[in-house]
């Protein structure tokens, strides 16, 4: 079982992404998707129902829309049929997006000037500037300190339109739309 947690936020919060596949699925019921703040004390905040698909490799996914604030333990309790299970190693994720904050402007730009602002965490992060069918226009790493940071562009030739300003970290994503005009 490969397992993997990620986190992803948007304009109206975060939310963590979990990820696993299996190799070979016999007798398998499903997954129970559980949760702790502590590492100790679970509870279950989902399940997901087995692929019935026997003989070939699986992928899984399962979305925590609201996750705690600070660290978040997740496993899996894989359940089968005849009421035996197995657990999944343990991943953690850190919610702390209280502390980081990030905006642009102008927004939208008449001229393809735009201005990042950065505050709130000492962390490196990479800034990627991305259109509306998924290309990279502009990728850069960002160095970050406490008491924030500015970074400038200038994109006079880019064509009009919308575009996603994408910031992410170890422990931080956030994107916003950004339009040239």
């Amino acid at each position: 079982l490969d397992f993997t947690v990620s986190l992803e936020s948007h304009g109206d919060g975060s939310e963590a992404i979990l990820l696993w596949s299996t190799a070979e699925e016999i007798n398998n019921l499903g997954f129970e998707v559980e949760r702790s703040a502590d590492g100790s004390n679970w509870e279950q905040i989902g399940f997901v129902e087995a692929s019935r698909e026997n003989s070939m490799q699986y992928d899984y996914s399962f979305q925590d829309a609201h996750p705690l604030s600070g660290i978040n333990y997740y496993r899996l309790k894989q359940m089968d049929y005849d009421g035996t299970h197995d657990y999944s190693v343990v991943r953690t994720i850190e919610i702390n997006q209280e502390n980081m904050s990030f905006s642009v402007y102008p927004n939208p730009s008449p001229d393809g000037f735009l201005q990042v602002v950065m505050e709130g965490q000492e962390e490196d992060l990479n800034l990627s500037i991305i259109d509306f069918s998924g290309r990279i226009i502009h990728a850069q790493k960002v160095e970050t300190t406490s008491s924030g940071n500015q970074v400038s562009f200038n994109f006079p030739d880019l064509a009009l339109g919308t575009y996603i300003v994408r910031i992410h970290g170890k422990q931080y994503l956030s994107q916003v739309k950004w339009v040239k005009l």
